[in-house]
């Protein structure tokens, strides 16, 4: 279920712990879950690529986020990113402490998965009261309702716009603060164990999917 300990952050500090824990200074944009195909990380990663350039186009004064994700470097699939990872930030997996404070420091939290049978990242996220960009696949869009800005996973001009604008947009970024926690309260614990079924029925389908690629 949705583990206990995501919550809002509890004393201000969870920046502070996570530029000592991995390094992370300032504004980023954070990525959680692993590098198969289906996650969709490339694509994230170009739709980074193109909200930076964007900013630096249109902002060039505020401070251009990273982006951070829970992912090893050698992950990736050799070439598939092509040039340009500057900004990103290869953490490889975290502990259940540091992987709160990394969603509650977060300027946004970014899930572009093509197939999720149930996505818990996001409701984490909401918990720890992070604005969340999401893709509208599969059952993403049934966990994150209206408490989410929803885009297709391969509309990366999409994608990149919707981070442009929680990371440029307070009146944004407070709303969906607020839809979020809302949401997460909305599952109850029988919700969360009917939605978990979904998860071992289709897994199955998902581990051949990739297998197969």
């Amino acid at each position: 279920g949705l583990a206990r300990g995501f919550s809002p952050d509890p004393d201000g500090d969870a920046a502070l712990r996570v530029r000592k824990a991995v390094g992370l200074d300032g504004p980023y944009v954070l990525y959680v879950g692993n590098a198969k195909a289906h996650k969709n990380l490339q694509g994230l990663l170009r739709a980074y690529r193109q909200l930076t350039a964007r900013m630096e186009r249109e902002d060039p004064g505020r401070k251009k986020p990273a982006l951070a994700a829970t992912v090893r470097r050698e992950e990736l699939r050799p070439g598939a990113a092509g040039a340009g990872l500057e900004g990103v930030h290869f953490l490889g997996p975290v502990s259940g402490g540091t992987l709160a404070d990394l969603y509650r420091a977060a300027a946004v939290f970014a899930f572009p998965s093509r197939y999720e049978g149930f996505g818990y990242p996001p409701l984490e996220a909401m918990a720890c009261g992070t604005p969340v960009v999401c893709s509208d696949a599969a059952s993403l869009p049934e966990v994150v309702g209206d408490a989410a800005i929803q885009v297709p996973p391969d509309n990366l001009d999409r994608l990149s716009s919707a981070l442009y604008d929680l990371l440029t947009r307070e009146d944004l970024r407070i709303r969906l603060r607020s839809e979020g926690l809302k949401r997460v309260q909305s599952f109850t614990a029988r919700g969360m164990a009917q939605a978990a079924w979904k998860v071992y029925e289709e897994a199955v389908e998902v581990d051949s999917a990739d297998r197969d690629e």
